[in-house]
C-alpha cells in the first residue's frame, strides 16, 4: 500500500508551490542558462525544467555538442508557432481548449469555429514536433486531441486531408498511426457512402486520398483481413 502520510501530503503541496513558482520564468527569461531559437524567435529557458522533459535536449546539453557550450540551440527548421506551443508544455503543462464546440451538428460550423492553435493541423505539427524531440507526453497529449477533434469532423471534407497529413508527415513507429488506421476502418462504410448534399466533397476528397496513399489504405484494410483469418 502506498504511503500517505502527513509528510507525503506536506510534499505534494510543496511541490504545487515551487511549480507554481515557476510562473512567469519563461516570459522574463528569468535565470535562464539556455537560447533555443527559431528564425527571427528566440526563448530563454531553463536547463532544469526542459532538459528532464525531452531526451533531445538532455543530450544536446549534456553530450559535449557545441550547443552546450554556447548555451544556445539554433532549431531554425521548425515552426515557431509549434515550437513556441512544445516550449510553452514545458513550463505549464496541458494546455485547455476554448473554442471546441461539438454541439454544433454541421461539421463545416465546427471547424471554422475554430481557432488555428487548436485546430487539428496545429495539433498534429505539435504531436510531429513533440515525437522529434522526445517530448512523449505532448507527443501523446497531441495525438489524443488530435483524433477526439477529428472524430467529430470526420464527415468535413478536410478530414481527406487530415489523412493525408498523418500518412506523409508522422514517422512510421507514430502513435496516432493506428489510431487514426482504427478510426478510418470502423467508419469506412459511412466515409464512402455517405455522399450526396453537403457532403459528396468530402466523400470524393476521401476516395481520392486512398489513391494518393495506397500504403494508408493497405494499413487501414490489413488488421481487417488478419481479423477475419483469425476468425
Amino acid at each position: 500500500m502506498a504511503n500517505t502520510g502527513p509528510a507525503q501530503n506536506i510534499a505534494k503541496l510543496a511541490r504545487k508551490t515551487i511549480v507554481g513558482d515557476f510562473d512567469g520564468l519563461l516570459e522574463t527569461g528569468q535565470f535562464a542558462d539556455l537560447v533555443i531559437v527559431c528564425k527571427e524567435r528566440e526563448w530563454k529557458v531553463h536547463k532544469a525544467i526542459v532538459c528532464p522533459q525531452s531526451m533531445y535536449f538532455m543530450r544536446a546539453c549534456t553530450g559535449g555538442f557545441a550547443e552546450a557550450e554556447l548555451g544556445r540551440i539554433d532549431l531554425s527548421c521548425d515552426d515557431e508557432d509549434v515550437l513556441d506551443t512544445l516550449i510553452t508544455y514545458l513550463y505549464y503543462g496541458e494546455p485547455t481548449f476554448n473554442s471546441w464546440d461539438f454541439e454544433d451538428v454541421d461539421e463545416e460550423a465546427q471547424l471554422s469555429n475554430i481557432t488555428a492553435c487548436e485546430g487539428p493541423v496545429h495539433l498534429l505539427k505539435v504531436h510531429v514536433l513533440a515525437d522529434k524531440y522526445h517530448v512523449d507526453r505532448l507527443a501523446s497529449f497531441a495525438a489524443d486531441r488530435f483524433m477526439e477533434l477529428v472524430d467529430n469532423l470526420k464527415y468535413c471534407k478536410d478530414f481527406a486531408a487530415w489523412l493525408i497529413a498523418v500518412q506523409e508527415g508522422t514517422a512510421p513507429a507514430s502513435s496516432l498511426r493506428p489510431k487514426i488506421y482504427n478510426l478510418v476502418l470502423d467508419n469506412m462504410e459511412a466515409l464512402l457512402t455517405v455522399g450526396g448534399g453537403k457532403y459528396a466533397e468530402a466523400v470524393t476528397a476521401f476516395k481520392a486520398a486512398l489513391v494518393r496513399c495506397p500504403e494508408f489504405a493497405v494499413s487501414v484494410m490489413l488488421p481487417h483481413v488478419e481479423a477475419l483469418h483469425a476468425d
